[in-house]
């Protein structure tokens, strides 16, 4: 199975949890068990979990405040302590710190609201819009229609960068 390289780790780590809590109920396993077995399998087959590990981020501060919303809200369940524990299993089994990152957060959130894992890059763009629509609102007030744009002549030079 292949992911698209941006975004499309949501759904692709969703069919993990689901299989993964599947199977445990199933096998009456624990997650620690179940998610080792899930990591052996896919280096068994050598393909990479989808929604572990960063470019930047050794712990990746979006999974962290997710997590930490999701139990404030009490949702955060079986499916977020499979995903850490595949976590902890990738780690034991390579020897290295693949952190959950931000596709797998959002993934594991999804499966502990029950949601549909063909509904995952819905979540995606939805989380794009706002950036969207500010686009083309300065497109429509501030360009001329139907110019020609030289991709190797802009900068941005809109609204700075605020603090929230």
């Amino acid at each position: 199975m292949q992911y698209k390289h941006h975004g499309g780790a949501i759904e692709g780590s969703m069919k993990v949890f689901q299989d993964a809590v599947r199977r445990k109920r199933e096998m009456n396993k624990t997650e620690e068990e179940m998610a080792t077995i899930v990591v052996t399998e896919y280096k068994e087959k050598n393909k990479r979990l989808p929604g572990y590990g960063h470019r930047i981020h050794t712990k990746d501060p979006r999974t962290l405040k997710l997590f930490q919303i999701a139990s404030d809200l009490g949702i955060a369940g079986e499916y977020v302590r499979m995903a850490k524990a595949i976590e902890n299993a990738i780690e034991q089994n390579s020897g290295k710190r693949l952190p959950i990152n931000v596709d797998g957060a959002i993934a594991t959130l999804l499966c502990e609201m029950n949601f549909p894992h063909e509904l995952a890059n819905a979540f995606f763009i939805i989380a794009r819009i706002p950036g969207l629509v500010a686009h083309v609102y300065e497109e429509q007030t501030r360009m001329k229609p139907m110019r020609f744009i030289n991709p190797k002549d802009h900068e941005y030079d809109g609204i700075p960068e605020r603090k929230l």
